[in-house]
């Protein structure tokens, strides 16, 4: 998260400077992919605060592991997922910058 919001003030940076606005699509579109990150993030935390609350509400002789077990390995695999793209999203705008900039 604190990444994702220093690539956005970034761009906050970029713009207050003698901006070339025939940049200005592809930065957008760059912010709103910072935008669509967000949103990719409050979705896992809501996923992990799901599992926590499966956690703590049911009691431990009535805990379905298998369900848990199912639920903890989506979320892993959307982590990861996240993390890939979110890499990539660095990887590209960093680039940009470094051609265009």
């Amino acid at each position: 998260m604190e990444e994702n919001i220093r690539l956005k003030n970034r761009i906050a940076e970029i713009l207050k400077d003698h901006f070339d606005t025939g940049l200005l699509e592809n930065i957008e579109t760059f912010q709103n992919n910072f935008i669509d990150e967000d949103t990719r993030m409050s979705l896992l935390r809501d996923d992990v605060a799901g599992l926590e609350k499966m956690l703590l509400t049911e009691s431990s002789e009535m805990k379905n592991h298998e369900a848990i077990e199912k639920r903890l390995k989506k979320i892993r695999n959307n982590i990861i997922e996240a993390e890939k793209q979110f890499s990539g999203l660095k990887l590209a705008f960093n680039n940009y910058l470094s051609k265009n900039m």
